[in-house]
């Protein structure tokens, strides 16, 4: 009767061990115009990334995931059944009451097929790859875009490659390799964060810049069929000081995809147009390095803006309407970011125009209020003079560098930080600081005669982070923040 009694509380305390989660630590996000939700906490995640909307406002969200970085001594906490393996091009989404589904469009192999879980599906059905050359160093970048039918399509840089991939919750994933760079790529830089846009088929256009020995060369591939075809619409000269590849935007304006991309050997951000079978320059910007740029285009496809820093103390913007582009200033910067930092690591802009035409940016400011590192977000109303103060924005306290995205609603992206140097440009390591938490703070800074915007700080453990966010949990966490 006692063995009878004893296996069975054995068994029920072996079964509840087996249920049991992982809890996520309490975090105080504070108060403010923004409603977070936790992404994806376990690991290192969040690294590059990118966030695209549905019809009725679901979000999705890309990035990078890899395995938490531990202390000597510190166990791994096993990946719960069900979730993506590490490391992986991640791709998270959440229902309209909140509920997350988090999954993968490709990720690392099962070590062998014993230890391949049965009867489990991962979210997106990623496809599955051994030894995936992803790294925290080598990686630069996701963009993403989705279809009014939930279906997503991604492109990212890793090592010396722009890849490809396209899933929904009830299909397949499918990942392509779009762009192979030759040689051996191991840190971030060569080739720039890519953009993605679909045209008015549906079908995907990837943009992208890469650095080569002649100069720098900007390439948009489509897919025709199953076969992507790459061109190259652009190419400039380097130069002694000039930056690695900048981000590449596009998007379809005025019934047209439009390529935005950065020349900093000329000091211009230039728009390119398809016509037919040729892409037809303007000047967006001139006299600024176009730094960080980020770019664009409103729901009713006749308006898009361009973000960028000057490099001249300013962040400014370039928005495309009625015909023609037209420049403004934003926001002083108290610091100009460092143009030697690569990948991920790199200060960046983001930019998104709503419906009305009104203008959102976003940035981070390497000196803000006495802050190593912090966030700023400003918008402006297309025709209205007054000032806004009613857009919150969450920022980030990091060692410098750093960035920032939006779909019209703010974010950021986390980084990894590794201490690298590699020709000149090199990645930066944090310093570990106090706490976690999201707070509003007074408006900052000189804006334009239209712009107003405000700024905040987040802190977390030691890991610099860029807000769509990240907090603290076993490595980075990547944190959903919405603007009501």
């Amino acid at each position: 009767m006692h063995r009878r009694a004893l296996l069975i509380l054995a068994t029920v305390g072996l079964i509840a061990t087996g249920c049991s989660s992982i809890t996520t630590p309490a975090v105080n996000y504070g108060t403010g115009g923004f409603f977070p939700y936790v992404v994806d906490s376990q690991d290192n995640m969040g690294t590059g990334n990118a966030v695209a909307l549905t019809s009725d406002g679901l979000p999705y969200v890309s990035y990078f995931g890899f395995a938490a970085k531990l202390a000597e001594g510190q166990i791994s906490i096993p990946r719960p059944f069900g979730s993506p393996n590490v490391p992986g091009v991640m791709l998270s989404t959440s229902s309209s009451d909140g509920l997350w589904q988090r999954g993968a469009v490709e990720m690392e192999a099962y070590a062998s097929a014993i230890l391949t879980p049965q009867g489990v599906n991962v979210p997106f059905n990623p496809v599955t790859t051994s030894n995936l050359d992803l790294k925290p160093s080598n990686t630069n970048g996701t963009s993403i875009v989705v279809d009014d039918q939930g279906t997503a399509y991604l492109a990212w840089t890793s090592s010396n490659t722009v890849s490809y991939g396209t899933s929904s919750l009830s299909s397949t994933a499918t990942v392509d390799t779009v762009f192979t760079l030759g040689g051996k790529v191991s840190e971030a830089g060569p080739i720039g964060r890519p953009g993605i846009a679909l045209d008015a088929s549906g079908n995907p256009w990837i943009a992208f810049t890469v650095q080569t020995s002649k100069g720098d060369e900007v390439h948009v591939a489509n897919l025709v069929g199953t076969k992507w075809t790459d061109q190259i619409v652009a190419s400039f000269p380097g130069c002694n000081g000039c930056p690695s590849p900048q981000p590449t935007g596009i998007g379809v304006v005025g019934g047209a995809l439009t390529v935005v991309y950065v020349d900093p050997s000329a000091q211009q951000v230039v728009a390119l147009t398809q016509k037919g079978t040729v892409w037809q320059a303007a000047t967006a910007a001139s006299g600024v390095s176009g730094y960080g740029l980020s770019f664009s285009t409103a729901t009713s496809g006749d308006t898009a803006v361009a973000a960028y820093y000057t490099g001249g103390g300013e962040v400014d913007a370039a928005t495309f309407a009625k015909g023609s582009w037209s420049t403004d200033k934003v926001a002083d910067v108290s610091e100009d970011p460092d143009v030697s930092v690569t990948g991920s690591d790199a200060s960046s802009t983001a930019a998104a125009v709503a419906g009305d035409g009104t203008r959102y940016v976003a940035w981070d400011d390497q000196g803000i209020h006495g802050v190593r590192n912090g966030l700023v977000f400003a918008r402006r109303q297309s025709g209205d003079h007054g000032e806004h103060r009613n857009g919150s924005i969450v920022g980030c306290d990091r060692p410098r560098g750093g960035g920032a995205g939006l779909v019209r609603h703010p974010r950021a992206e986390p980084d990894d930080r590794l201490p690298r140097e590699r020709h000149g440009h090199r990645r930066r390591s944090s310093q570990p600081v106090a706490d976690a938490r999201v707070r509003n703070a007074a408006a900052h800074g000189e804006f334009g005669d239209l712009w107003q915007g405000q700024e905040g700080v987040a802190r977390s453990d030691g890991r610099r982070h860029r807000v769509h966010g990240v907090l603290p949990g076993g490595g980075a966490r990547l944190v959903h923040g919405q603007l009501r």
